[in-house]
């Protein structure tokens, strides 16, 4: 059984310049993007040279990923914490300096309103999900998948900036309080069915 109690990875070693991703570390979930930025994080530690990518989740897939970081010369920061429950990833939205999840193909990214709940400032990708979630420079960061120098100057940037951090979480997290509650739905669908139904 899991200990609810045990932190996940080692989060005193989590530094100023943290970039969090969450999901499963599964060969079929490898639209979430891990690949991509563990691909960019050479490019991130020449302009931040003690950023860290934290990677949150278990999966089968998670010792490719381990090898990929030796292969990328990247290993030292990069931290795999294993699975978290919910108060160890509120932990970790509190300590990491941002959120990245450069994913494609997912409905809804309810971990990306997680992380504007606590105001930590969010990137993901243009396109995709993240873009029905927050909006481009005003409460979160969009990227192009593709263009990894693209990506790994954004995420840069960022990290180095943290007035500007504080200003997208904020936005963020205020974003997510008028638009992302239970009772928004709740409204929404109502006149959802209102429109369709006439209820």
């Amino acid at each position: 059984a899991r200990e609810k109690d045990h932190p996940p990875g080692n989060p005193q070693q989590i530094g100023p310049h943290a970039i969090l991703i969450v999901g499963r570390l599964s060969a079929e979930q490898k639209h979430k993007g891990h690949d991509h930025l563990l691909e960019a994080m050479p490019q991130i530690l020449n302009a931040v040279p003690d950023a860290q990518l934290i990677i949150t989740g278990e999966g089968t897939d998670q010792k490719r990923r381990e090898s990929k970081a030796q292969e990328l010369n990247i290993a030292e920061q990069i931290i795999f914490t294993g699975w978290a429950n919910e108060n160890q990833l509120h932990a970790l939205y509190q300590q990491c300096a941002l959120f990245a999840m450069p994913s494609e193909g997912d409905g809804f990214g309810i971990v990306f309103l997680e992380a504007m709940a606590t105001g930590l400032p969010c990137v993901g990708l243009k396109n995709a999900a993240a873009a029905e979630i927050f909006e481009d420079e005003k409460s979160g960061i969009l990227v192009d998948r593709e263009d990894r120098a693209g990506m790994a100057n954004g995420l840069s940037t960022l990290l180095l900036d943290e007035g500007q951090r504080e200003r997208l979480g904020a936005a963020g997290q205020k974003r997510y309080q008028s638009m992302f509650q239970g009772r928004h739905y709740a409204e929404r669908l109502q006149s959802i069915l209102q429109d369709q139904l006439g209820i």
